[in-house]
């Protein structure tokens, strides 16, 4: 099955600024100007262009100077288009680019891992960011954080996120004992924008309709934030606000082999509101959800460990059952 990716060209180009490596950037500019015959004709070229970034910011001989110099970056349009001019494919641009960035606030990614490919990390990044995490759009300025009190969750999650993008700055804070890890808004974007995210109000398709090493990283994530497993009882249980949300988590489940209890609602007016929940009983689905799925949080893990661990009781036949076998023998 050939997993979706985002390349650099399907980002919109008005919304990505780039730099380009040392030596291929300074080839690329020196082959512009040559192309326009100084940089004051290159910087009227592309303020007669006719595209979008002419009409967006002023493109004179200092901002030419600055490219030039690599002074700051340049917007995806921008480059893409000098590019058609000077016969250079879009692969070898983005095979070139040292760092990605939004709009100006945003935090860069060095070194970016283009293409942005739906892995089994990509895959649980994005089941925390709909579960304990969140991904705020105001007027595409984008918020992407997540939020645990579990150190290792934390610690996957950067991991991942530096696996799967490239090198970005995460700070982790301490809040009333939950540790906020925010990372640049520039991904909450190309989570939003190409993976089909909704804050949780239903897995996204291209997730349940991708293999089960992906499937089984998002259930992962959903279970290490969202579920809960009785100590006593050999009970996992996972609660949630959408209905949708849940009846897709559970159809995936049943696609691994087990077997959940119906969605129930509990209409405890603690939560401001129905909450939707299903079970997974009994030892051998624990068994399957262990072996297709489990747990990255260590408590859990260990919890789900010590259940299947324990001796399987074997039924006693009552007194009362061998004296009536003994009369019949």
């Amino acid at each position: 099955m050939v997993r979706m990716q985002v390349n650099l060209w399907d980002l919109h180009h008005d919304k990505a600024y780039i730099k380009l490596s040392k030596d291929f950037h300074k080839e690329f500019f020196d082959k512009a100007i040559k192309y326009a015959g100084s940089q004051s004709k290159l910087a009227k070229l592309l303020s007669y262009s006719g595209e979008n970034f002419s009409n967006d910011f002023k493109i004179d001989q200092q901002r030419i100077s600055f490219w030039i110099n690599n002074y700051m970056c340049v917007r995806l349009d921008v480059v893409l288009y000098l590019a058609s001019l000077l016969g250079i494919g879009r692969e070898v641009i983005q095979d070139n680019v040292v760092l990605l960035k939004g709009v100006s606030t945003s935090l860069p990614i060095q070194m970016p891992r283009l293409p942005f490919l739906l892995t089994p990390e990509m895959s649980n990044i994005i089941g925390k960011f709909i579960c304990d995490g969140c991904i705020l759009d105001s007027e595409h300025h984008y918020t992407a954080t997540y939020n645990n009190s579990c150190p290792e969750l934390i610690g996957e999650f950067i991991q991942e996120i530096k696996y799967t993008f490239g090198k970005t700055s995460i700070e982790p804070i301490v809040i009333d004992d939950v540790i906020r890890a925010r990372v640049t808004g520039f991904i909450g974007y190309i989570i939003t924008n190409f993976f089909s995210f909704e804050n949780g109000r239903k897995v996204p398709e291209i997730i349940k309709n991708a293999d089960k090493e992906i499937q089984a990283a998002f259930l992962r994530a959903v279970f290490d934030d969202e579920g809960t497993i009785h100590k006593k009882v050999n009970h996992i249980r996972v609660k949630m606000k959408y209905l949708k949300f849940l009846e897709d988590v559970t159809a995936m489940l049943h696609g691994f082999g087990i077997t959940t209890s119906k969605i129930s609602i509990d209409r405890s007016k603690r939560f401001g509101g129905n909450l939707y929940y299903f079970v997974i009983y009994n030892r051998e689905n624990s068994r399957l959800f262990r072996e297709s799925i489990g747990f990255t949080h260590p408590r859990k893990k260990r919890i789900l460990e010590e259940h299947l661990s324990r001796p399987v009781k074997i039924p006693q036949i009552t007194t009362k059952v061998n004296l009536k076998l003994s009369t019949i023998l």
